[in-house]
């Protein structure tokens, strides 16, 4: 059934980073599956972390798609007049297209009141889509518990008006239900992030004159958790994070003790052995690399777009893969996107994960190393046993295709249209007539 779909986007091309990528294809996918999307999206606030510039998205987006882009100055994500000039585009997006559903992608979680407020107007029906768990992340860190407990409600208030809800993992979509059981017996499924298979496509060889490849893409966290650690009492007693969580494992900290000790150990190894990071590195990651005893050994590249870093996943002998610690048997809600692509490189994965959708996910696909976040010496051990299957020509470099075909971004569009479809069926949404009128208002 055709569709037209308003999707509300601030993490947009030209925009790269991680936040742009489950958009980007869903808008290149979702025309094969007959939706017509506009786009309603920001001013192209390129920062050098978060949102740098990727022009390699651009080639992602079908020509059909028509961009309703805010012009206006103030386009700060917490910022009043931001959201006023977005619902001022939105109208005037919705007069001119007249699209059957609102879809808004989360983060910024302000949005969720734009298209809350787009659909009140209009009658159209809204969806949320969260990146990420919002205040049901372990992993972020608020001032106090008080301010965690005034987002939580915020997220309670600003979705009780959505039509659907999708959450990234199925573990993320379980805690939801369990935190708001009002939310029980309406539209709400988890729809993964994942791998486009065309990113994978070029040839790409291994020739780097005999030498085994450890790699990590993507962006560290070692601000945070060195921050924790340098403050823990403050944060045990303010309850800033989740009780349980510790942020330091996912950096690159207890990799380089894992480097340290092999070094050591084998100082031969180092004539063997290249380690890469690929992506943005915060002045922290970039202290606590230099400042190490294995800094020479470790190849910094910087940002780079989205296909060069798929083929540094694919240059790769092993992908490396820290997360966050969690208290006990304590499951984690995060699956980092870089996930998906490692599973689909057939790279071996050296995961440092603690129980929950990610690890499951690594797991479930093989070719792995698991151990807990935080465990340098299980991280030493992961590198030894394929350094050595490297050495003698028996390491694998594919994964089932069975194991890696729910996490195509194809499929995963197929999954998108599907609960949409419901939920237009469910809501019955309809344009409300003399919408046009509000354009000009707030």
């Amino acid at each position: 059934m055709a569709m037209k779909l308003l999707y509300i986007a601030h993490f947009y091309p030209p925009c790269g980073g991680s936040g742009v990528q489950r958009t980007t294809k869903f808008i290149k996918y979702l025309p094969t599956f007959g939706v017509s999307v506009c786009v309603l999206t920001g001013q192209s606030n390129l920062d050098e972390r978060w949102s740098p510039e990727d022009l390699s998205f651009l080639g992602d987006i079908p020509s059909i798609v028509r961009e309703y882009r805010v012009t206006d100055t103030a386009t700060h994500i917490f910022d009043h007049s931001r959201v006023k000039a977005l619902l001022i585009m939105g109208r005037q997006a919705i007069a001119d297209e007249k699209p059957d559903l609102i879809l808004v992608t989360l983060s910024p979680f302000e949005d969720a009141e734009v298209a809350a407020r787009l659909s009140a107007e209009s009658g159209i029906p809204w969806v949320a889509d969260l990146r990420d768990p919002w205040a049901l992340d372990e992993f972020q860190v608020y001032k106090s518990l008080f301010h965690r407990l005034a987002q939580r409600w915020k997220m309670k208030r600003d979705l009780a008006t959505a039509s659907g809800i999708i959450m990234n993992t199925p573990f993320a979509m379980k805690i939801l239900l369990e935190a708001f059981p009002s939310f029980r017996g309406r539209s709400v499924t988890s729809i993964t992030n994942g791998f486009d298979p065309e990113d994978f496509s070029t040839a790409l060889s291994k020739n780097r004159s005999g030498r085994f490849r450890i790699v990590h893409s993507g962006t560290f966290h070692s601000k945070l958790g060195l921050h924790q650690r340098a403050h823990a009492l403050s944060y045990r007693i303010l309850r800033r994070c989740t009780p349980g969580v510790r942020l330091l494992p996912r950096s690159p900290y207890y990799l380089i003790q894992a480097l340290v000790a092999l070094r050591e150990k084998y100082p031969w190894i180092v004539a063997q052995i290249d380690v890469v990071f690929a992506g943005v590195m915060g002045e922290a990651d970039l202290k606590m690399i230099e400042g190490s005893p294995v800094g020479d050994w470790i190849q910094i590249t910087g940002y780079v777009d989205h296909q060069k870093s798929a083929d540094y996943v694919r240059s790769a002998d092993l992908l490396f893969l820290p997360l966050h610690e969690r208290c006990g048997t304590e499951k984690s809600s995060i699956v980092p996107g870089k996930t998906y692509e490692y599973i689909a490189s057939g790279i071996p994965v050296l995961g440092a994960l603690p129980p929950g959708d990610a690890r499951d996910f690594v797991e479930a696909a093989g070719n792995c190393w698991l151990t807990d976040p935080g465990d340098a010496e299980g991280i030493e051990a992961g590198i030894l046993h394929f350094f050595a299957q490297w050495q003698n020509g028996s390491i694998s470099y594919s994964r089932s295709p069975a194991r890696i075909h729910r996490y195509d971004r194809k499929n995963l569009t197929g999954e998108l249209v599907r609960f949409l479809t419901e939920v237009k069926a469910v809501s019955g949404g309809s344009h409300a007539t003399g919408f046009e009128t509000h354009i000009d208002t707030l």
